[in-house]
């Protein structure tokens, strides 16, 4: 397998807006050790009982993420879950599996040869499939074991800090580890977030150098960077369709509580978020134990510095354009932000972040929660030996903008269709002979179908 570990960085070339994959992190030293000690909420309210321990909790305040291994879902649900999926790639994208087994290297074999059709379903990123509605993601949505988790993450972390207003300092400090403009909620309400899933087929390598899927020349100890950032793009160039996300934050760093876009005069506008997703995740249906195989990296302990790094980050913009006092000033600095709330990093910037970035083993039926100030990408190629699946599964807290998104979200489950924010062109992939999936009490709940 290729050596990811010895390609320091594959820069932007122009061409490629994303992020390519870079080293496995060195020792994270730039973020100073927090004081703050993770706080008993039972002083404040009742501990809630849930499948989290104290440990994992601990884990996810201090370092922004935790991986809960596979004892929160039942894995006949993801066995269904993958049935499910590749039932509707063959009607919505004409997949053929033949007669492949699920996750085997036949399969991802088959079907790299047909990557290409998978434009039919999305539109390449992150491996990501417009895939909504699938009975069986309903059923991991609305499961006990994951509403009980974020029951525990959101009474640790957000549901009773300090209002924090959007015109104040954001950093993190004792009193505001866990900024939140919209005031104490019940960490017991929530609404699940309807969103998609995660099918990343791997590419199979072909070129004169016999490299392969297993990429036996792993175990040669070649250290020479060059080589190996020439071996990437080679492959980068053989995918023909599904690419990584990217490194990116599921926020915006500079107005955690707001949206931004360029105004006609090319003025940043503030707008409010869509939704307040402060806590992702999602349940791995495959196995990514290695860099190269589609898997997550990300930052730990970013979630405590993010807003003071982008506002360090932005005085220094500033003042390069003070500098140079003969351009023409433009706005500083905005990226048209995706979905209410996602930063995309940008060509050529934030070296020192990439450099810290840390790989996170994952295993199958294990879900990954995490920070929504934390930077993340999947790897940029995947040459492992199976397809990449996951379900993003994330909670959102019962907050005046959820409410309103969840009554959206209602209509799309009544209905078949995907968010209005999503490419159009996917937008009815459901619709036609669509029937509700069934839901639990819970789920009607979580959904907003019936009250708490």
């Amino acid at each position: 397998m290729l050596k990811i570990k010895n390609i320091k960085r594959i820069l932007f070339n122009g061409t490629n807006k994303r992020l390519s994959m870079t080293t496995l992190s060195k020792q994270f030293n730039k973020i100073p050790t927090s004081t703050m000690e993770f706080q008993d909420t039972s002083t404040m309210k009742p501990e809630y009982k849930g499948p989290l321990t104290k440990e994992e909790l601990e884990h996810f305040n201090e370092n922004g993420y935790v991986v809960v291994k596979s004892r929160l879902i039942d894995d006949r649900l993801l066995t269904n879950h993958q049935i499910e999926v590749r039932e509707f790639l063959k009607n919505n994208a004409s997949i053929d599996f033949g007669n492949t087994t699920i996750g085997s290297i036949e399969e991802s074999e088959l079907l790299s040869q047909q990557e290409l059709k998978m434009g039919n379903v999305s539109n390449g990123f992150g491996g990501m499939v417009n895939f909504y509605h699938g009975k069986y993601e309903y059923k991991i949505r609305e499961d006990k074991n994951l509403y009980d988790s974020f029951v525990q993450l959101f009474q640790s972390t957000y549901s009773s800090t300090p209002v924090t207003r959007d015109d104040i300092n954001l950093s993190y400090n004792d009193e505001n580890g866990w900024p939140n403009e919209y005031g104490d909620f019940d960490p017991q309400h929530m609404f699940m977030f309807v969103n998609r899933c995660g099918f990343r087929i791997p590419t199979i390598i072909n070129n004169n150098n016999n490299n392969n899927n297993n990429n036996n020349n792993n175990n040669n100890n070649n250290n020479n960077s060059n080589n190996n950032n020439s071996n990437s793009k080679v492959i980068e160039q053989q995918i023909k369709h599904q690419k990584g996300t990217g490194l990116h934050l599921d926020c915006n760093p500079f107005h955690l509580f707001r949206g931004e876009l360029l105004n006609k005069d090319k003025q940043i506008e503030h707008i409010p978020l869509r939704f307040w997703q402060p806590i992702q995740a999602f349940v791995s249906c495959t196995d990514t134990p290695k860099p190269g195989q589609g898997g997550f990296w990300t930052i730990p302990k970013f979630h405590k510095q993010c807003v003071k790094y982008f506002n360090q980050h932005k005085s220094q913009l500033q003042q390069q354009q003070q500098q140079q006092p003969n351009q023409i000033p433009t706005p500083i600095p905005t990226e048209i932000l995706k979905r209410g709330n996602a930063y995309d990093f940008q060509d050529g910037q934030h070296l020192d972040i990439i450099d810290q970035l840390k790989f996170i083993p994952i295993e199958r039926g294990d879900v990954l929660f995490w920070d929504w100030r934390m930077p993340h990408c999947n790897d940029t190629i995947h040459i492992g030996p199976s397809i990449r699946e996951v379900v993003y599964a994330a909670h959102l807290p019962m907050v005046p903008v959820n409410i309103q998104y969840a009554e959206v979200q209602k209509i799309w489950y009544q209905t078949g269709k995907h968010p209005s924010y999503v490419a159009k062109k996917f937008s009815n992939l459901e619709t036609i002979n669509y029937s509700q999936p069934h839901l639990s009490d819970l789920g009607k709940k979580l959904l907003s179908i019936e009250p708490f």
